[in-house]
Order: C-alpha cells, then structure tokens, then sequence
C-alpha cells in the first residue's frame, strides 16, 4: 500500500458516497467541488499522479477537514519517523483491506467487474463499464480501485484483467455482507422482470409441499446445479454479457412444530 493510498481512499469514497446519494453526480461536479481539474482528478483518483502535500491540504479542507484531521495524512505523506510510519501504514491496511472485503462482497458490481473483464468487447474504460453495468462513475471507480488493492484485479499493459486466481478471506462480517449481497440480487431480479426482453432471461417458481428435513439435501443439489449450469455456459467461447444466477428456496408456511416448541419454553 503506498503512503498516499489513505488520502486517496479517503477522496475515493467521499465520490463513492455521493454518487450514491445522487446517481447523476459526476467527476466533473466532484471537480468542481475541490476546485480543481477533471482530467487532473480523475488521473489522481485513477492513481495515474501523485499526490502532493500542497494537494492533501488543499483538498481536505474542501472536504471539510479540519487542520489536525489534515494533519495524519501530511505525516503519512512526509514520512518523518519510519518505524512508526510502518506502524500505521500497517494498521491501516488491515482496517482497509477489512472495509475492502466487506463491500467487495456486499455490493453485486464488484463480482460483475471482474466478469465484464471477461468479455469478447471489453473496453478498461471506467465511464463505459458504469454505464454497462448502469452503476455510476463514482461506484465503479471505486470499486476498480477496490478490487486492485484486494488482488482480485490486475492491470496488464494499461488493460484491466480478473485475476487468474484470487480467494476471499472469511471472516466475521461474511454473514452480513452476503445478506446485503442477497437483497441486492433479488431487487437486480425484480428489475430484469420488468426492464429485460423475456428472450434474454429465465424467470419461473414452484411452490411445494415438502418434508423441512429434506432441506440438506436440496441445497447440495441446488449448489451441483449452480455448479453444472456455470461450466456449460462458461464454456463457450464467445463471451458478450454478464449474467446473475439467483435460486431460492424458502418456506412460506409456518412450522407449527417449532412455534409449539416456542409456547411450551
């Protein structure tokens, strides 16, 4: 992690959470707020330059940092004590990496950037992936920046590539992220059910009367299928879309069983 990367996230994400906030707020606006350039910004955010102290403190006080908040990053930036400079550089990049991985799993584009990478027209243009994937600049660039620092995305003569092996780490907010993930997909779905031409998806649904204890068993077939279905369509060798794969299977009627079980407590 280089020693300015901390600035830079800090700036990443102010841009990634109001275009979040406002999905038509662009770089240029971003620009305009910190009273610079948008080709300059957009090189410093795509780590294309680097960033000077007189930039730290210029730029921090646009965002609304106070001297002493400005302060810890011009330190990180001059590197007076090496020893204790590591230190930190250290402590943050578990903080980060933590932050990373959380919102790497939560958010469904980041998964989707890597597939984008696969296909036959790919273009490592920022504003041409948000638009394909219909995220805003802001999200997307954060999100390549994102996947760069957890090793999942590579840039191999000036193109963005998946990388060819990548794991992610589980942990304590794994659960929680998938959660987000999940909610994310099923609204992507209900979207695809009124945006998307019937030729180009598969919706249906069954409802069933079951035995609950056959639930194991469902979902390791479920997971062969996923599994089986990924490899035949994976295999060809044209790639022009990325697709999303949602299967549930969930109860709608009560357990009385369990609900007795409950009372009798």
């Amino acid at each position: 992690m280089s020693q300015q990367s901390s600035f830079l996230n800090l700036m990443q994400q102010e841009f990634e959470s109001r275009s979040r906030k406002n999905p038509l707020y662009s770089l240029r606006a971003y620009a305009k707020s910190l009273d610079v350039e948008p080709s300059f910004l957009s090189k410093l955010l795509n780590q294309k330059r680097k960033i000077t102290k007189n930039s730290i403190y210029r730029f921090g006080a646009r965002l609304g940092l106070s001297p002493h908040g400005i302060r810890p990053y011009l330190d990180e930036l001059e590197n007076s004590s090496p020893l204790s400079s590591k230190v930190a550089e250290r402590e943050n990049s578990y903080s980060n990496i933590e932050e990373d991985q959380f919102n790497a799993i939560a958010d469904w584009y980041h998964y989707a950037i890597l597939e984008l990478t696969k296909c036959d027209d790919f273009c490592s243009n920022t504003q041409n992936m948000a638009m394909q994937l219909d995220i805003t600049y802001g999200e997307c660039l954060a999100a390549i920046n994102r996947l760069k620092r957890l090793g999942m995305l590579i840039e191999r003569d000036g193109a963005l590539v998946c990388a060819d092996n990548f794991t992610t780490t589980k942990n304590s907010f794994t659960s929680e992220a998938f959660k987000t993930l999940q909610c994310q997909i099923i609204k992507q779905s209900q979207d695809a059910l009124e945006r998307t031409p019937f030729e180009e998806r598969s919706q249906s649904s069954m409802t069933m009367a079951i035995n609950g204890d056959q639930m194991a068993q469902a979902q390791k077939l479920i997971s062969k299928f996923r599994r089986e279905l990924t490899n035949i369509l994976e295999s060809g060798s044209k790639k022009s879309r990325v697709y999303q794969l949602n299967i549930s299977l969930f109860p709608v009627s009560h357990n009385p069983r369990r609900e007795l079980d409950k009372e009798l407590q």
